[in-house]
């Protein structure tokens, strides 16, 4: 009688442990330094299954996409904001699985960082640091009415093992160009990954650390097209370009009329 009393024990807390090991969620964590003149967020994406696979919670599981008349998966996210510390440092968690209740069987795509020199700012960079592909998707200018992927130049943005993830020890570096035109001024906001190694991926996606540093370094230039030395193509160096609040009608008008006066 004894025996099968412990026996049933045992067997109760080896259940017990299996279902809290099931539960137990894959995780990334990110470390390392970070400029206070970035703002900075890691965004985790997931997608629910297959329409085709969905037998319970059905509406609430896909979208209507109404140019073609059929439901699709729908997306589920987890942000985290990177903020740096006194000394310049920061870490976070970024899960990989979604969380336990997840009625939409809810699959990992990626986790990407977006780069802004202020919140308010309309132009980004978006880094791959994880996915589920073995190829980053990542846009190293991005502006509010679009953006402009990583070219072939950018190495480390993709592995030949079954999921890309950047190598621990890695950088994104950051840097401004500037135009000057006649009448107006622009600016390009780019971030670009400096991978550590050759080897920038796994074969199966399971928790991690990765060191990355988010900085500014020395690249940024400008152009100034008014100079009558000015060459196409060629540029000049130039410090890091803070962001600054677009003028409002009023300092546009006032901004206008300086350079007709000076006209």
């Amino acid at each position: 009688m004894i025996k099968n009393i412990l026996i049933t024990i045992l067997f109760l807390l080896l259940t017990q442990f299996t279902q809290l090991s099931a539960k137990e969620q894959r995780k990334i964590t990110l470390y390392g330094k970070v400029d206070p003149r970035l703002y900075v967020n890691a965004l985790s994406t997931f997608r629910s299954m297959d329409p085709n696979d969905i037998r319970k919670n059905y509406q609430e599981c896909t979208k209507a996409n109404w140019n073609t008349g059929h439901r699709g998966r729908t997306l589920g996210f987890e942000t985290a904001p990177i903020t740096p510390d006194t000394d310049g440092n920061y870490k976070i968690e970024i899960p990989i699985d979604y969380e336990v209740n997840n009625p939409c069987g809810y699959e990992y795509v990626d986790t990407e960082i977006t780069i802004r020199r202020d919140k308010k700012d309309t132009l980004y960079s978006k880094i791959t640091v994880l996915s589920n592909k073995n190829r980053a998707s990542n846009i190293y200018r991005g502006y509010e009415t679009g953006q402009a992927g990583l070219g072939k130049r950018i190495k480390g943005i993709s592995t030949t093992k079954n999921h890309y993830q950047i190598s621990s020890g890695s950088k994104i570096e950051c840097y401004t160009r500037y135009f000057i035109y006649e009448k107006r001024t622009s600016t390009n906001f780019i971030c670009e990954p400096v991978v550590a190694s050759d080897i920038n991926g796994v074969d199966n996606l399971k928790s991690d650390s990765i060191n990355v540093d988010i900085i500014i370094n020395n690249q940024s230039i400008f152009y100034d097209t008014t100079d009558v030395n000015f060459v196409r193509g060629v540029s000049t160096p130039d410090n890091f370009r803070d962001y600054k609040e677009p003028l409002n009608f009023f300092e546009k008008i006032i901004h206008y009329l300086k350079n007709q006066i000076k006209g």
